[in-house]
């Protein structure tokens, strides 16, 4: 697993993968670090979807949200598991889990009454996209739980994805339904993928695993970043030898044309 800083990552995998269309679940109101370096790349297409109306809201407002990103106050769910989306007391951790799911972490975390939103599956979010824009997302983030439960829903197309990064449960002394880690590590390793960060968040039970494919996968572009490498050092070899041709041809002017000090 790489041991560079989150943001060295997401720069490196920028130029190796570029993210062209992105899917956001649980963007929250749009602050995370992730969305704060989305904002510098020059993606084609951008898919914030949060459930929490009063997130969603914030989300809306946020200037960091650039004009031409699509946001959607959605719950998106799966097949096989209601639709339901538990609005819970703390509003970060609202999710298709259940408060009880979540209290071994958050002792005091319950359920609040909330307005229901209307919901759609994974599959169907990620089908919209593709029509919009005739372009599959190539980045997905699942910034909320259950992550192992959204990615089984499209298994099928997770080989058209270049990035995935999914909020886990790491910490394997809590047992959270499709959100540890090694649920989301079986999800995607059979599509060639594995995990290459963990983020801690500030409660330690929790991070945000970075997923890429493997090298073969991304080789030609490698390849083409190491041909694009060597240009430029040629490019800067080239003109270190004029400038020290440069350097030379002055010295000769000055000894010709300036007479020497008395």
């Amino acid at each position: 697993m790489s041991t560079v800083s989150h943001s060295s990552l997401l720069d490196i995998l920028g130029l190796v993968a570029p993210p062209k269309t992105v899917l956001v679940v649980g963007s929250g109101s749009g602050t995370s670090p992730f969305i704060r370096w989305l904002r510098q790349q020059s993606p084609d297409q951008v898919c914030l979807v949060e459930a929490d109306p009063n997130r969603f809201s914030a989300l809306r407002k946020n200037p960091m949200i650039k004009a031409d990103w699509e946001t959607l106050n959605r719950v998106v769910t799966t097949e096989s598991v209601s639709s339901r989306f538990y609005q819970l007391s703390n509003s970060a951790e609202s999710c298709l889990l259940p408060a009880a799911a979540l209290q071994k972490i958050w002792p005091d975390v319950c359920e609040v009454p909330a307005d229901r939103t209307g919901s759609e599956t994974m599959e169907v979010t990620m089908a919209a996209l593709i029509r919009n824009r005739q372009t599959p997302p190539n980045w997905l983030f699942i910034d909320c739980l259950p992550a192992a439960l959204l990615l089984q829903e499209i298994h099928p197309a997770l080989h058209r994805l270049d990035v995935v990064m999914a909020r886990v449960v790491a910490d394997t002394s809590y047992s959270v339904p499709n959100s540890n880690k090694k649920a989301v590590d079986r999800c995607l390793s059979a599509q060639g993928f594995h995990c290459v960060l963990l983020e801690p968040e500030r409660h330690p039970a929790f991070h945000t695993a970075i997923y890429v494919r493997s090298f073969k996968a991304h080789e030609s572009r490698i390849d083409q970043l190491e041909s694009e490498l060597q240009e430029v050092k040629s490019r800067m070899e080239s003109q270190r030898e004029q400038i020290c041709l440069a350097e030379r041809q002055l010295a000769s002017i000055k000894e010709l044309l300036l007479p020497e000090p008395q």
